[in-house]
């Protein structure tokens, strides 16, 4: 019983040892102009959404849903969520990983923080 303890303390405390602070990253996105098109009713745009985790408020992100948005989605041209539309106009749709935004936003991902 004790190492059975013990072995699901050690587990939840690894658990949490390692963290990734997307603030910088999603900050970054925003000011070079990239905007991520999505929707309420979405599961794509609330995972995208969940992986930038307490950042997801610094993100750019218009909620094509809604009725004062719709005007911006058509201007877009936005036919599907989720879409990340880049200053270039390169668009990425569809759920992405960190790695492919940072690479054509230019905005460098953030370092696995051990705590």
């Amino acid at each position: 019983m004790k190492k059975l303890i013990l072995l699901v303390s050690l587990i939840l405390f690894t658990s949490g040892c390692t963290s990734v602070n997307y603030e910088a990253f999603a900050k970054c996105l925003t000011d070079k102009g990239v905007i991520m098109f999505g929707s309420k009713y979405c599961g794509y745009c609330q995972q995208q959404r969940d992986m930038f985790g307490d950042a997801a408020q610094y993100l750019n992100y218009v909620d094509c849903a809604e009725e004062k948005n719709k005007n911006k989605c058509q201007e877009y041209n936005i036919s599907g969520t989720p879409t990340w539309v880049f200053e270039d106009d390169r668009r990425l749709k569809g759920l992405q990983t960190f790695e492919e935004i940072s690479k054509i936003s230019g905005c460098e991902l953030p370092q696995e923080d051990n705590q």
